[in-house]
């Protein structure tokens, strides 16, 4: 995780915890673009650390909310009961993969406006909000919250951008009143969806600690600014929120999708290990389900010690990250999917070479740490390639030799470590970005 990176996700969070403390809501409709488009992860990964942090940033927010009484039971309840019943149930959908990430983004963008302009009808603008108990039906609101608490499950979301507009809209109650009862549905909400998708986020966890601390601080702001902020501002802020997120995931889900032809005729996707036979005609209905499904990611980490006096791999670690999160060694054999083998083989290829020119300069090496992320569509055809070398120095080498390392040197390895066989023998049109830093 480089420095750009980690001053995002602070500015980020930071936004986030101001956003909840002052609206209710809001902390992960900025936070899955955030996760997805600025730390570049799969929305398989992004969606339950978005859960995990909203849920922290929900409960570090709610406190002053309870202090003012401007929390609302009997909404909450309405509300809230029927939420957690839908989050559980999109959680299932999501973790059996009936819903494809496109889609997932594509729920999220059409809410997110919907709320929008929900909230900005002239009716709404113009209801006399209620700072007593619920004045909207409790059929209608209930129903909102199974929608709710399935947008929660889909698409990551803690639902606060939902539940605000319904609670102002269907239940009568202001803005400060619906942003405290949000923020208790948000944290109970969040982690239903967490548990029912079955996995935790260990393998991006690093990630949590700039978000949360951002969080905190925009927190204390939100915090001192909440209650002298004009209803009709938190309203005007929140569907400018709601518009700029919509459009920037919707652009996200476009350009993850791709228009790819029907399964060709002889296609026969492999059936699962453990799995009961499918019929020929359930076979391609598959295969054109999954063909309408977005880019595939894979990410790779590499690790490997070079110990004096030659310098050679020792202790070499490849690690892939699996479905549920987790990073799985690698252990080249011919039960290993072919593809796979290929991602590993570039990796090993380009690590190689670093090795070899390093020793070749002289370079006092002690490890090399890797990350390599190549993204194909649906059909297996690579489209980029990002990988991420860094190599740290022997501290027990002289001044001299570590200096050795010096950016010309780097940068000739980099440049090298792109003639690489496998990466040359990419197509012409994959993105190749490879990067190589020294940690002295």
């Amino acid at each position: 995780m480089n420095a750009s990176t980690v001053a995002l996700l602070v500015v980020g969070g930071a936004l986030i915890g101001f956003l909840l403390a002052v609206l209710g809501a809001g902390g992960s409709i900025l936070l899955l673009p955030l996760l997805v488009s600025g730390a570049a992860l799969p929305t398989k990964a992004a969606v339950p650390l978005s859960l995990l942090v909203v849920t922290l940033l929900a409960l570090g927010n709610v406190g002053p909310y309870i202090r003012r009484r401007q929390i609302a039971i009997q909404p909450a309840l309405v509300l809230g009961v029927p939420a957690l019943a839908g989050s559980w149930i999109g959680g299932l959908l999501v973790k059996a993969g009936l819903i494809p990430e496109p889609l997932q983004l594509g729920i999220f963008t059409a809410a997110a406006l919907l709320a929008s302009w929900l909230l900005n009808r002239r009716s709404a603008r113009e209801r006399r909000p209620n700072d007593g108990p619920a004045a909207g039906s409790p059929v209608l609101l209930a129903s909102q919250g199974v929608l709710v608490g399935l947008l929660t499950g889909v698409a990551g979301v803690g639902g606060g951008f939902a539940i605000v507009p319904a609670l102002v809209l269907l239940a009568g109650l202001s803005m400060p009143l619906a942003s405290g009862t949000s923020l208790l549905l948000i944290s109970t909400n969040s982690l239903v969806a967490l548990a029912a998708l079955g996995h935790w986020p260990s393998a991006h966890l690093p990630l949590l600690f700039p978000l949360v601390a951002g969080g905190f601080l925009g927190t204390v702001v939100g915090q001192r600014l909440a209650p002298h902020l004009p209803e009709v501002r938190l309203r005007q802020g929140f569907s400018a929120l709601l518009i700029g997120s919509a459009l920037l995931t919707g652009a996200e889900a476009w350009r993850r999708h791709d228009h790819l032809p029907a399964a060709p005729l002889g296609f026969q996707p492999p059936e699962p290990a453990g799995c009961a036979p499918v019929s020929r005609s359930g076979l391609l209905i598959l295969s054109r389900f999954n063909r309408t499904m977005s880019e595939r990611t894979f990410q790779f980490r590499l690790r490997s010690s070079h110990p004096a006096p030659d310098r050679a791999s020792h202790d070499l670690v490849v690690e892939f990250l699996g479905d549920s999160g987790a990073w799985e060694p690698q252990q080249l054999s011919f039960t290993m999917p072919g593809f796979r083998m290929y991602l590993i083989a570039l990796l090993l290829c380009q690590h190689f070479y670093l090795v070899a020119n390093a020793r070749e300069k002289a370079i006092p090496l002690q490890q090399v740490e890797a990350d390599l992320v190549v993204t194909t569509s649906s059909d297996w055809i690579v489209a980029s390639v990002e990988g991420d070398f860094r190599i740290q120095l022997d501290a027990a080498a002289s001044e001299q030799e570590r200096g050795l390392a010096d950016a010309e040197a780097i940068a000739s390895i980099q440049e090298r470590m792109k003639l690489c066989p496998v990466s040359r023998n990419l197509p012409d049109g994959v993105q190749k970005r490879i990067v190589l830093t020294s940690v002295r």
